[in-house]
């Protein structure tokens, strides 16, 4: 989704429960799809914090704080019960890819 335009319209269904009639918008079986995030990510840099995380907001998804500076990044990875250990890996595999690529440009 990106910026964060499901907060919006997640506060928009919740007003409209206040009336009797649900915009068409939130009947439609594509807004229920769009409610399954698989991945939730959220940013955690900043010279106050020394850790955090971010949680799954979904049964069947990831929940992925991270935290990019200049000589390094980190990340909190979560689930519910998902193979947590095999996505860290494709993580590190990922970012030593994308190392050896920026490496032989140099």
């Amino acid at each position: 989704m990106g910026k964060g335009v499901d907060r919006h319209l997640f506060a928009l269904l919740q007003l409209s429960k206040a009336t009797e009639s649900t915009p068409a918008i939130f009947r439609d079986p594509s807004y229920a799809v769009m409610g399954e995030n698989i991945l939730s990510t959220s940013t955690l840099i900043s010279p106050y914090l020394s850790g955090g995380g971010f949680g799954p907001v979904h049964s069947n998804g990831y929940g992925v704080g991270y935290g990019v500076e200049d000589e390094k990044c980190g990340f909190a990875i979560s689930s519910y019960g998902l193979k947590t250990k095999e996505f860290v890996s494709h993580i590190k595999e990922s970012l030593h890819d994308i190392k050896s690529v920026l490496d032989s440009k140099a």
